[in-house]
């Protein structure tokens, strides 16, 4: 096990996480949003993408229970907070 994985599982048991921001939903944003799923400590936290389908399919691939779409940047802050 690397040092990183010990750190994130550290992060989890303490209840805690690293929040994730993805800028694109195509193909490799889709696989780091499926890695981020099976991390300890890590989170899907935000995604954007052009097409809404895309970044929709990336929250679903990372187990996201609750992706709530924003138009602006103000909706999206506003989510996030």
């Amino acid at each position: 096990m690397y040092e990183i994985d010990q750190k994130l599982e550290e992060l989890e048991r303490a209840g805690e996480t690293i929040g994730v921001s993805l800028i694109g939903a195509g193909q490799m944003g889709k696989d780091i949003a499926a890695q981020i799923s099976q991390m300890k400590g890590m989170r899907l936290l935000c995604g954007g993408d052009l097409t809404l389908e895309l970044a929709m399919k990336a929250y679903e691939i990372a187990g996201t229970q609750h992706a709530s779409p924003a138009a602006t940047l103000e909706e999206a802050e506003t989510i996030i907070a």
